[in-house]
């Protein structure tokens, strides 16, 4: 592995009987790799460090705060893995602030469309 890259070079086998393949050649290869569909994935700003790990704000059921402590699994950069302390049903709250705490009642803020999928948006033609 290089670390200035951050490549390796790998030998694959496959294979190739229409000769679409040449020896020597670039390609790229993406892999399909199976995840665990109870495994939690979440925006790395949803994240509140506390002096012995992470938690997460969660809204509960009658519009409350829940702080709930997580552990987490690999790191993406913009997204990290959940493998304890969250359901798949579980509504994070994204970007909470500091000063958030267990019990705040918070207020859902209605989904706001995008301009690329606003029905009947006027367009202009040349």
């Amino acid at each position: 592995m290089s670390e200035t890259s951050r490549s390796m070079l790998v030998e694959l086998q496959a294979d190739n009987p229409d000769g679409k393949l040449f020896g020597g050649t670039y390609s790229r290869v993406d892999f399909q790799i199976p995840g665990d569909p109870n495994m939690v994935r979440l925006p790395a700003t949803a994240l509140m460090p506390v002096n012995r790990g992470v938690q997460v704000a969660v809204l509960g059921n009658d519009d409350k705060v829940v702080l709930k402590p997580i552990q987490l699994g690999r790191d993406f950069g913009d997204t990290v893995e959940v493998t304890a302390g969250l359901d798949p049903q579980d509504r994070v709250i994204d970007s909470p602030p500091e000063t958030l705490r267990s019990g705040d009642v918070v207020q859902l803020a209605a989904a706001t469309p995008s301009t690329s999928t606003q029905a009947g948006a006027p367009t202009q033609g040349n």
